[in-house]
């Protein structure tokens, strides 16, 4: 019985360090897919004013659609 068992022993040992190191893993995957949506959604470009116009975003009516042209003197 002794031998038994200090044979199973250091295998069931190791046995759970790995599933434990596997669980860690897991929750960090879990834990990354949900910052990794987060950062995407906060880092997204969204587009040019110009581009929002077109599409009908821009919620400012005073912004004009090109900037005024210089008169020149001479």
């Amino acid at each position: 019985m002794t031998v038994e068992l200090a044979v199973v022993v250091p295998v069931v040992v190791v046995m759970a360090l790995v599933v434990f190191d596997l669980m860690r893993f897991v929750a960090l995957c879990a834990r990354f897919d949900r910052v990794s949506l987060d950062a995407v959604v906060s880092q997204g470009i969204s587009p040019p004013w110009r581009a929002g116009r077109r599409l009908g975003l821009s919620t400012r009516s005073s912004v004009p659609s090109r900037p005024p042209s210089r008169a020149r003197r001479g």
